[in-house]
């Protein structure tokens, strides 16, 4: 065998192996600890809620989105498959809302302390990994 096939092989073996912690987009869904949240909603409406538009759950209480930090892949996951918006761009947008008082305070943590964070803040809403969303309502996203 020659020194080119094993460098091919290398390259190959290098390609198959997961980077890091990057979730693939199965292993993220939407949570909240809120109980009049719906179980299904579209993707519209999470888009809604997410971004300020929609500042309250059906029940009154205050939306408040939980976010993972910058470049995760929860955040990219939530940017990509819901909002369809760079993240710089959404948490411009977001911040913005927060800035002239139409939304709180987003809660900024770490990917592994999300579900905690939505668990803790009964409005709260956000993007967690499969493993970590334990007892939280899942949001189904439909058409």
């Amino acid at each position: 065998m020659t020194i080119r096939f094993f460098h091919i092989l290398a390259l190959f073996a290098a390609l198959a192996l997961p980077l890091g912690n990057e979730a693939l987009a199965d292993d993220v869904v939407l949570a909240t600890s809120n109980p009049s949240a719906a179980a299904t909603m579209t993707a519209r409406d999470a888009k809604r809620l997410l971004t300020g538009q929609s500042p309250k759950w059906p029940d009154g209480t205050p939306v408040v989105v939980v976010l993972p930090p910058e470049g995760s892949p929860e955040l990219a996951w939530l940017c990509d498959a819901i909002l369809k918006m760079p993240e710089d761009v959404y948490r411009r947008a977001l911040l913005q809302k927060v800035f002239h008082g139409a939304v709180p305070k987003p809660i900024s943590t770490k990917s592994e302390d999300a579900a905690s964070a939505i668990q803790l803040n009964g409005g709260a809403i956000g993007p967690v990994s499969v493993g970590e969303a334990g007892d939280l309502l899942v949001i189904q996203i439909g058409d």
